[in-house]
């Protein structure tokens, strides 16, 4: 048989099997050469108003394919032609010509076998999936789409996820119309929205063209993440004062409260403060009106520290600080200050962030009897945690302080070593960090770091191979579970989450030791770590064992290797072929370009079946000395000494707590 005639005989047996196929929509339109049309039936359309030409989504009657093939097919692509009746709705050019450009590219995905049914089912999806009417948006002009744009996104994000799924609209979307609108959402959500459009309507006049408010947008973002003042800005803000706590409220208590210091947030010392020029504060508050101020480091023009005197003596050093809402603050030990917005009357949310951690909670029997709910500052509860504000610690009388030492300093002795003896095998250190509190603790960084106590804290960067899967899992499933098109009629425009490997990444835990350190200087210890260069194949597998329980074999994970209730979870195993389903173990952390233990036998043996689908990940391998965890065991726990108790351990200077830089 000649080539030709192997083209022919391909040709005749697509052709009787499409009319097999679609023998409803099947139309033979001649023989030599071979040519026919099949109606286009997306599953929206059918029996739907866009079938009826009715709708948003209509679709021309009868809406069919014309195939016509030449000589050589399948190893050249056919000719193709939309049919429809005219006498209703029409077609544009463009979305023809991006119909019949998805077809072509089916058949050219699978030039030199026949194709035609890829092209019917491509056309299909192309129509289920928007395509005419993504094409359709060809037709509106640039300031129309700038005009939709306006409307539609509501943040930089949204412009380049739209940008991104349509590509057409990337030049209307930097245009003036869309970031004006856009300026206006972001800046009114933020502190000194009058301020910004005063000073962008300056510069208009000098630099307007067509780009002008998305400068100014991206100029203003910038401008957020500035953390220092000039002279002329801190003169320029009224400022609304107030105190971590206040000491007239204590004075005011019964004497069955006497041991809590109640906050002073929820006032105002004074709501009209202000900085001037001369160095004087200006105040209506007789304690206030009589500060002075000068800025700490007079050398530089920004401005992150200033001291507040009276008569020439120091009384406050207040630190620059930025909010998320853009405003500005000016924090110390005794006096919080934030800056007003004059375009806000309403104040209470000024201070809400701070306002809202305060707890409300019953203090213990044994501490002080019969006593109902009060407001005050609460010690940070979760010990593997240390928190940089200062309103979250616990400022109360020498006797508390006295009688919760002993208890803080055990909670943080057991959480540490529950953090260094998790999982040995599973887990891996990435670096550690010390850092010494001193006597009386200090900002970590200098100004606007971590405030850091004087028993110091220990930063351990780490992760978990066990819960790396779980998350590379979790992420699966939430991709699938978000994705609108994640049903099995997807073909080729599956997003990258299906074959995107996930990298195994560390996590952050911090906490503050039970007591402080013969070092007083910073340690830093980081080890030597790579990822797979390829991404290993990972799935859960699970067992039913009838009713047997406590199956044991500790070959699996921890958490799996005891069946309950005849249900057995063997844990996370690495595919090595899917052809033949060999599979090893992931319990103990395989090594980097290796496996771990042959399982295949195993799980074949109990009759495992996969319990979620697989992913692949990339995990984390520690090359050459573990630094980490030898500091840690060998330096760390035999400095830090046995578990506080009442006969070993004994508070420092068990006095009342001093607030940063007081």
């Amino acid at each position: 048989m000649t080539a030709d005639e192997g083209h022919a005989v391909a040709q005749e047996e697509e052709r009787d099997s499409l009319a097999a196929i679609f023998s409803d929509d099947f139309a033979s339109l001649g023989d030599d050469p071979i040519s026919y049309s099949i109606r286009l039936r997306p599953n929206f359309a059918v029996d739907g108003p866009a079938a009826n030409g009715d709708g948003a989504g209509a679709l021309p009657s009868n809406l069919a394919l014309a195939v016509t093939y030449l000589p050589h097919y399948p190893d050249v692509v056919p000719m193709f032609q939309l049919s429809y009746n005219r006498s209703g709705v029409v077609l544009h050019e463009i979305q023809e010509r991006a119909l019949l450009h998805a077809i072509t590219t089916a058949a050219n995905a699978e030039l030199g076998m026949p194709s035609i049914y890829s092209c019917i089912m491509a056309a299909n999806e192309f129509i289920e999936s928007g395509g005419l009417a993504q094409a359709g948006i060809a037709l509106l002009s640039d300031d129309c789409l700038a005009q939709i744009l306006s409307y539609l996104a509501t943040s930089k994000e949204d412009i380049e996820i739209i940008c991104t799924a349509l590509p057409i609209v990337e030049a209307a979307s930097k245009t003036n119309i869309v970031w004006r609108q856009l300026c206006h959402r972001r800046w009114s959500e933020k502190w000194g929205t009058l301020q910004r459009w005063c000073k962008a309507s300056a510069k208009i006049t000098e630099e307007f063209d067509n780009h002008f408010w998305k400068k100014a947008y991206e100029r203003e973002e910038a401008d957020a993440k500035r953390t220092t003042l000039t002279r002329e800005e801190l003169t320029g803000l009224v400022l609304d004062c107030r105190q971590w706590f206040s000491f007239n409220a204590l004075r005011n208590q019964p004497d069955n409260m006497r041991d809590v210091l109640p906050t002073g947030l929820r006032e105002s010392l004074e709501k009209m403060m202000v900085f001037r020029a001369n160095g004087e504060v200006g105040s209506m508050r007789n304690g206030l009106s009589r500060l002075e101020w000068k800025v700490t480091s007079p050398q530089s023009g920004a401005i992150s520290e200033i001291t507040l005197t009276r008569a020439g003596r120091p009384v406050e050093c207040l630190f620059v600080r930025r909010l998320a809402s853009w405003g500005w603050e000016l924090r110390g030990s005794d006096y919080v200050l934030r800056a007003v917005d004059i375009m806000k009357d309403d104040a209470t949310d000024l201070f809400r962030d701070l306002i809202e951690n305060i707890v409300l909670e019953e203090r213990a029997e044994w501490i002080v009897p019969h006593r109902g709910p009060f407001t005050y500052l609460c010690p940070n509860r979760n010990p593997s945690r240390l928190l940089n504000l200062c309103h979250n610690l616990c400022f109360v009388s020498k006797q508390w302080n006295e009688a919760f030492g002993l208890t803080r300093a055990q909670l943080r002795y057991d959480y540490l070593m529950k953090c260094l003896s998790e999982d040995d095998e599973n887990t891996l250190f990435h670096k550690v960090l010390f850092r010494a509190g001193g006597e009386r603790g200090h900002f970590a960084n200098g100004v606007g770091g971590r405030w850091i106590p004087r028993e110091g804290t220990i930063t351990i960067h780490r992760s978990h191979c066990t819960k790396t899967f779980d998350l590379a899992a979790k992420e699966y499933r939430d991709s699938r579970r978000n994705d609108p098109l994640s049903r099995s009629t997807r073909r080729d425009s599956r997003p990258d989450y299906f074959y995107r490997a996930h990298i195994e990444k560390e996590e952050c835990v911090e906490l503050v030791l039970p007591r402080p350190l013969v070092w007083n200087e910073t340690i830093h210890l980081v080890n030597d770590i790579q990822h797979d260069e390829k991404p290993r194949l990972i799935n859960r597998f699970s067992a039913c064992i009838g009713d047997i329980n406590g199956a044991q074999n500790n070959a699996m994970a921890g958490e799996g290797n005891k069946s309950s209730e005849g249900q057995w979870d063997l844990g996370y195993h690495e595919i090595q072929s899917v052809a033949y389903m060999s599979t090893t173990s992931c319990h103990r952390r395989p090594p980097l370009g290796g496996h771990g233990e042959d399982t295949t036998e195993f799980l074949r043996a109990v009759r495992a079946r996969p319990s979620d689908d697989p992913r692949w990940v990339k995990l984390s391998h520690l090359v050459g000395e573990d630094r980490c965890r030898l500091w840690l065991n060998k330096h760390l726990l035999p400095v830090l000494g046995p578990r506080p108790s009442g006969n070993s351990w004994k508070a420092q200077e068990p006095g009342i707590l001093v607030l940063p830089g007081s």
